[in-house]
């Protein structure tokens, strides 16, 4: 009895530990990531949206068939978590780009010491 409670808060202990961890890296990390890059990858069309004006973004206009933008003037801010979204995939690219450009260099290595390198 005693080891299927402990192994029920076990598991309760490692899913909340879990659920903040990625919650933290998503909705900080990767939001002010995106945040820096979403000018650049929309060409200044959109801008992030502050994760305080959550609220206010919601009795804005929504852009015309984009649910995840909306209208303020006459500037297009888009959901912070579409702002998050933007900053994970650049971290996805990153570390294809990094494992790509490690897995062709050891490569590249040890030819060059297989011909010119005589050890």
């Amino acid at each position: 009895m005693f080891e299927i409670l402990s192994e029920i808060f076990t598991e309760f202990l490692v899913g909340i530990i879990l659920r903040i961890f990625v919650k933290f890296i998503f909705y900080r990390i990767c939001y002010f990531t995106g945040m820096l890059l979403t000018p650049l990858v929309t060409f200044g069309k959109y801008y992030p949206a502050n994760m305080s004006q959550i609220k206010e973004l919601r009795q804005s206009q929504t852009d015309k068939g984009n649910k995840f933008s909306y209208v303020r003037g006459k500037r297009k801010s888009l959901k912070p978590g579409v702002v998050s979204l933007i900053g994970m995939i650049s971290y996805i690219a990153a570390l294809v780009v990094a494992i790509i450009f490690v897995t062709f260099s050891v490569s590249y290595l040890q030819d060059f010491r297989n011909r010119y390198i005589f050890l």
